[in-house]
């Protein structure tokens, strides 16, 4: 019987992966695809975060201009210095204007309050911690156009106001016709005022409590959740 020849060895022949191998590739890239995905997603969360802090800031500035407008334009009594309405609180404060936040171009008689608010239930399920600032206005009916009246009815209306009561806290019990979040994920917000003492020294206090007169400034001040703190300083400046 003759021997079977040997079969030729195939120089290009490579042996195959065995299965620990192939089991031990896959857990790799499944990691690799998973670091991948985490640093996907901090990058969107991340880059989300800045879109609104740059949203807020926005807010922010706009608030702070919208304030100081009104604080230049604060709505007199006729042929006085006194204020119509001026009422300030730790958290609010309350005026006359002719500067509104829907037609900022042009004069119109509105009440405007930056108040201090709880921040508002999520659905009805999460209540977010803190508070916000927002801003309210309401039309200021009695003077919409002040020029058409002749000066007998404006010195009637200057009296009458003069010996209503004491005008403090003044509310007004209709629904603002506007209402915005100016600055929001507060821990802690307040508002004060800018006075002249006795002795001459500028003194901050939390009220005011004379509502014939104007503070020299307005003060608001608040802190992030994060701990940062921002402020506003407007000073009160009738124009006429």
């Amino acid at each position: 019987m003759n021997p079977v020849p040997a079969r030729p060895s195939n120089p290009t022949a490579r042996p195959a992966f065995t299965l620990l191998e192939l089991m031990v590739a896959m857990a790799l890239s499944s990691l690799v695809m998973l670091m991948v995905a985490t640093t996907i997603a901090t990058a969107v969360r991340a880059s989300g975060a800045a879109a609104v802090d740059v949203q807020q800031d926005r807010r922010e500035d706009r608030g702070r201009a919208l304030l100081d407008a009104q604080m230049s334009w604060i709505e007199l009594l006729p042929d006085s210095r006194e204020p119509r309405v001026f009422t300030g609180t730790p958290t609010f404060v309350e005026f006359g204007t002719v500067v509104s936040a829907r037609r900022p171009h042009e004069r119109v008689p509105v009440r405007a309050r930056y108040a201090v608010l709880p921040a508002e239930a999520d659905g009805g399920l999460n209540a977010e911690p803190g508070v916000r600032i927002v801003y309210m206005e309401w039309p200021n009916e009695r003077f919409v156009n002040p020029a058409a009246r002749d000066r007998a009815d404006l010195a009637v209306d200057a009296l009458q106001e003069r010996l209503d009561a004491p005008r403090v806290a003044v509310s007004t019990p209709m629904a603002p016709s506007m209402t915005a979040v100016i600055v929001d994920h507060c821990a802690s917000a307040q508002v004060s005022y800018l006075f002249v003492g006795p002795g001459g020294d500028r003194m901050w206090d939390v009220n005011w409590i004379d509502p014939r007169s104007l503070p020299r400034a307005v003060r608001v001040s608040w802190t992030t959740q994060e701990g940062v703190e921002g402020e506003w300083i407007v000073p009160v400046v009738a124009t006429f």
